[in-house]
């Protein structure tokens, strides 16, 4: 493989991670603001040392938390157009703890077992957080611990220890090449006495600029918005490297590489909010070995199996009724928020009617059904607003059904509660909203869009029904439900037991 090949295929490594790149496809980039509506004269230029223009990038980033919104750019030079990614970084380093004094550390361990306490312990005393943003991916890392999840695959977390303080080469060991050239350049601070400077070893500054030596940096202090400039060379041809002269932050870096390859990052400052608040939840989630394992769906559910991501609560309420069994309808809707009527409404519409069809079974009091609506994320917010304002447009029959979530009613005797009448128009805010629909419908049936299955108060599932192409089979339906029903009121016997499983009934023909 050429060296230009090789080096190709490493940066679209990284561009396939971010999993949202757009090949070939000429786009303008956003740039940082000029110095002046005119160049400067060359003379009004100040030279200064390009360890003095480093420092003033590391303050930069090391005083309070930043986020960086990152374009990367790849042009080739025998292609039209360019290949683009873009992450999200916010990046905080912690003030550094007091050192302790040079007698008190000489038979100290080192706290936490950290293997970076060396000499002085600066760099133990650093603590860096991260948070990235990669498309579909969220990554934290912090307290020496990495946690990387999909955000549309709950199930799964991604997690692995490093030795702090965090650098690039602690991600590089854990996860495919990123681009965290704020990291790098705080992490190059972290030197201890017995180790060479970085301008002597060079500095990496992203897994495709390495061995960067800056030779010249350069501040125009007369520009309306000044430049801080430098240039420099690396393992993989020239660099340059450019902060606004005012704050410090990063706008630009271009690396020119000797293949003619050019790899532009540009950086645009977004709020970076309370460092606290940069956290993953996992408590729900299951480990996973690698970050492909993400997106691995967990395992298809079927009749015996508990229907897992929902709870008794959920589907039965407080439980106070006599209810020994529920129908769980459960509708894939990629996007619920939109306002106009989703095309497989017809198809729930057959699933409404056959569970409206127990109504007239003499066996069907009392009937427990629920709806839940599964959307491609979990819904939040401002977002679950949306979704429910546009449920009734949406959905239909089930906004309106009399079946779906009926109010708790009782017989005049005070007995059991049974099922009332149909009510004209029902409250849409009965009607859940799960996701994301990959972990929920699809482990019940890979294709259907609507999916009714019957449980009992242990959440057992005694039938699963794919509405989808059974527009016409309603009155089956509704025997299979009825079926199912009274399977899932069978005793179970002694605690932890279980009766013997029944196959599911086929549906007859149709007339």
């Amino acid at each position: 493989m050429s060296a230009r090949a090789s080096t190709f295929l490493a940066i679209a490594t990284m561009l396939c991670v971010v999993l949202i790149a757009e090949h070939n496809v000429p786009r303008a980039v956003a740039q940082p603001a000029r110095v002046s509506a005119r160049p400067p004269a060359a003379a009004a230029l100040v030279s200064i040392e390009p360890a003095t223009a480093l420092a003033e990038i590391r303050a930069a980033y090391s005083t309070a938390p930043t986020c960086d919104r990152v374009t990367i750019s790849l042009k080739l030079p025998d292609r039209p157009g360019k290949t683009e990614s873009v992450i999200v970084a916010r990046l905080w380093q912690a003030p550094k703890a007091p050192r302790q004094p040079a007698d008190a550390t000489k038979d100290t361990p080192a706290p936490d077992g950290d293997a970076n306490a060396r000499g002085s312990g600066g760099a133990s005393s650093v603590e860096r957080v991260l948070s990235l943003e990669l498309g579909p991916l969220r990554a934290i890392a912090r307290d020496g611990q990495l946690r990387v999840i999909h955000t549309q695959h709950e199930s799964t977390v991604y997690i692995r220890s490093y030795e702090k303080p965090l650098n690039g080469a602690s991600l590089r060991r854990l996860m495919p090449p990123v681009g965290l050239v704020a990291l790098a350049i705080l992490a190059s601070a972290d030197e201890l006495p017995d180790d060479p400077p970085a301008s002597a070893r060079g500095m990496t500054l992203t897994p495709w600029a390495t061995g960067v030596r800056f030779t010249s940096a350069t501040l125009d202090p007369k520009a309306e918005r000044p430049e801080l400039l430098l240039r420099g060379t690396c393992d993989q041809g020239e660099v340059s490297l450019t902060a606004d002269g005012a704050t410090g932050r990063l706008t630009r870096m271009t690396t020119t590489f000797k293949t003619q390859l050019v790899l532009e990052m540009t950086f645009e400052p977004q709020p970076a909010g309370d460092p606290a608040t940069w956290v993953i939840d996992t408590t729900k989630r299951r480990p996973v070995d690698t970050l492909a394992d993400l997106t691995i769906a967990e395992a298809s559910l079927r009749v015996g199996n508990a229907l897992s991501f929902l709870d008794a609560t959920q589907v039965f309420g407080d439980g106070q009724d006599a209810a020994k069994s529920a129908i769980v309808m459960l509708v894939s809707d990629p996007n619920p928020a939109q306002p106009a009527p989703s095309s497989t409404e017809p198809i729930a519409a057959a699933g409404v009617s056959a569970i409206a069809g127990l109504v007239d079974l003499v066996d069907a009091a009392p009937v427990r059904a629920r709806a839940f609506i599964a959307t491609r994320r979990r819904p939040e917010g401002d977002d679950e607003i949306a979704m429910r304002a546009a449920l009734p447009v949406r959905w239909a029959s089930i906004a309106t059904s009399g079946v779906l979530n009926p109010p708790a009613t009782t017989t005049p005797s005070g007995h059991e509660p049974v099922l009332p009448a149909p009510a004209p128009v029902a409250t849409p805010a009965s009607v859940a909203l799960i996701g994301p629909a990959r972990s929920t419908i699809q482990r019940l049936s890979p294709e259907a869009q609507v999916v009714l299955c019957v449980v009992d108060r242990a959440m057992k599932i005694h039938a699963v029904i794919e509405v989808d192409g059974r527009v016409d089979d309603v009155a089956a339906m509704t025997r299979e439900l009825r079926e199912a029903g009274r399977r899932a009121g069978v005793p179970t016997g002694e605690p932890g037991q279980s009766p013997p499983e029944q196959p599911a009934p086929t549906a007859p023909e149709r007339k």
